[in-house]
């Protein structure tokens, strides 16, 4: 299912689920920003561990690691993916992520990021899946295809999505009249969001669906 941006609509999507289906595995897919060199886009992160800081710390205080809570993914799931040949042009790794509560846009927060903390690389979902997850005892893996490199700035386009992540026309539309020269970043946004989906798709098959 198809949760939106953000840790609570995560959260709502998968509890969602929980009262609905039966369900055996949580299997957190999406995009992430990398933190570490060596990544390029569209390359598949997967996820040992998820981290996300306490309650009431800040990512945005940059000057020195701050304590974090930690979800492992199942070391099961994570062997059975690993196995999956990754889509061509595409490199898989094995690393951990840091989950966010907004947008990391410049190159040297997402460096400093995977510097203070040891991560592959940043989303802003998965921390919340992992925790109620163990809660619930069910296995986890978070699989995330890399949408922008640490060496690249991000334009921040999660004002211009609607709650289930589609883009708003109206409020893209305004954007781009009073941000000049903006259109030609969302058009490279929107490539590398082809690309990422289509090789997180392809995987996901190999690994979990057609394993």
């Amino acid at each position: 299912m198809r949760t939106g941006l953000g840790k609570q609509r995560a959260r709502e999507g998968l509890k969602a689920a929980l009262n609905n289906f039966h369900v055996t595995s949580v299997i957190s897919t999406g995009f992430a920003g990398g933190a570490k060199a060596g990544l390029r886009i569209g390359d598949l992160v997967v996820a040992d561990s998820v981290l996300e800081l306490q309650p009431g710390k800040e990512w945005k205080l940059l000057q020195s690691a701050q304590p974090t809570r930690q979800f492992t993914s199942d070391p099961d799931w994570v062997e059975r993916v690993m196995q999956s040949p990754p889509p061509d042009g595409a490199v898989v790794h094995r690393g951990d992520l840091l989950s966010v509560d907004e947008v990391v846009s410049l190159p040297q927060n997402k460096a400093a990021l995977g510097r203070f903390y040891d991560v592959t690389a940043v989303e802003m979902e998965t921390a919340a899946l992992a925790q109620i997850a163990n809660e619930r005892s069910l296995p986890f893996i978070s699989v995330r295809s890399i949408s922008d490199t640490v060496e690249e700035e991000l334009i921040n386009a999660s004002p211009l999505l609607k709650p289930n992540g589609e883009v708003a026309v109206l409020k893209a539309g305004w954007f781009v009249l009073t941000h000049p020269g903006a259109w030609k970043d969302l058009r490279h946004l929107q490539r590398n969001a082809d690309l990422v989906a289509g090789n997180l798709a392809k995987f996901i098959q190999a690994a979990i669906i057609d394993a």
